[in-house]
């Protein structure tokens, strides 16, 4: 898969013009994190990593924050809390971040997830999973040490999300199955950067 098809879904996901969705990617070229070079079925193909960062880029509400906010949202991490142990037979190395989450997301389209909520500053994200009608949120802070403040006022997160940590930005499983389905990449089994943990 090329940059400008993963733009072109984002632009259509997002009722976007594929102008925003350039001016958005731009820092992504900047600075090296997405490939350049050749064009139409010269220029170079992309991965799953690639593609994580480019929503990423999506997260802000004003084009001109989006690579400050999609680095911010890049450096959330799981906030394990204690005693729980991840359902499913979900991995969880130690240091898994969210673009982690979502490479394992696009690796994973049998993971029984309904959405990812990420506030439009980049500060906060819950994945939502779903199994058998019962919901688990993931949640994704930027320093896991705080995870018993944020636990506090977890309902002030959940129920006040506009109010306390800004508008969302919500990727929901459909939405990342279009994306992720010509990669057509077999499943692979642990998590990405688990031998990292």
């Amino acid at each position: 898969m090329k940059v400008r098809d993963v733009e072109r879904k984002l632009a259509l996901m997002a009722h976007a013009t594929e102008g925003e969705i350039d001016q958005r990617m731009r820092p992504l070229r900047d600075s090296g994190v997405l490939p350049m070079g050749g064009r139409g079925p010269h220029a170079p193909n992309i991965d799953e990593t690639h593609a994580a960062m480019m929503i990423l880029q999506m997260v802000s509400r004003r084009v001109a924050d989006a690579h400050d906010v999609g680095l911010q949202a890049s450096i959330l991490r799981f906030a394990e809390p204690p005693g729980l142990s991840l359902p499913f037979g979900m991995p969880h190395p130690k240091a898994m971040n969210l673009p982690a989450a979502l490479i394992f997301l696009f690796q994973h389209p049998e993971f029984p997830w309904r959405k990812l909520d990420i506030a439009v500053d980049g500060t906060v994200a819950w994945l939502t999973i779903d199994r058998d009608g019962l919901l688990f949120d993931l949640l994704f802070i930027s320093n896991p040490d705080r995870l018993s403040e944020v636990q506090a006022n977890i309902e002030t997160y959940r129920g006040f999300g506009m109010a306390y940590c800004g508008h969302r930005f919500v990727l929901g499983a459909g939405a990342l199955h279009v994306i992720a389905a010509p990669f057509n990449r077999p499943t692979q089994s642990g998590w990405v950067g688990e031998e990292n943990a």
